[in-house]
């Protein structure tokens, strides 16, 4: 809370169920009323911006798999259709490859509809 007393406008998916196979992890998430990252972006019709789809898929590799303290080295994102306010996905997120370099595989989907999907590549810190 401010100090006025109002809360702040939220910035995190809420989690609602996770899925693990091995380097594989799927999650089902829920954008909150009032999420941060549509203000503005864009007026009349609101659109969750790409980057950050890229950190929330690295943030939630982070607590999910096996990413250790890599850090991202590139990334690419492909967008098919927009993520719009309150939305309802489901993120599929895999591993591969070997310690040092390592690269995540990720997909947004709203329903059995795709929104984005990409590549980001994880070299040691």
């Amino acid at each position: 809370m401010t100090a006025a007393g109002s809360s702040r406008a939220p910035t995190e998916p809420e989690v609602l169920t996770v899925r693990r196979r091995d380097a594989l992890v799927e999650l089902e998430l829920s954008l909150p009323p009032g999420l941060l990252y549509f203000a503005g972006h864009f007026d009349g019709f609101a659109v969750l911006p790409g980057v950050v789809q890229l950190h929330w898929a690295i943030g939630l590799a982070r607590a999910y798999l096996p990413v250790g303290r890599c850090l991202p080295a590139e990334m690419q994102i492909k967008f098919r259709r927009p993520i719009r306010p309150e939305a309802c996905l489901t993120l599929r997120i895999a591993l591969a490859g070997t310690a040092g370099r390592q690269q995540l595989t990720f997909d947004y989907r709203c329903g059995d509809t795709p929104c984005s999907s990409g590549k980001i590549t994880l070299c040691d810190a």
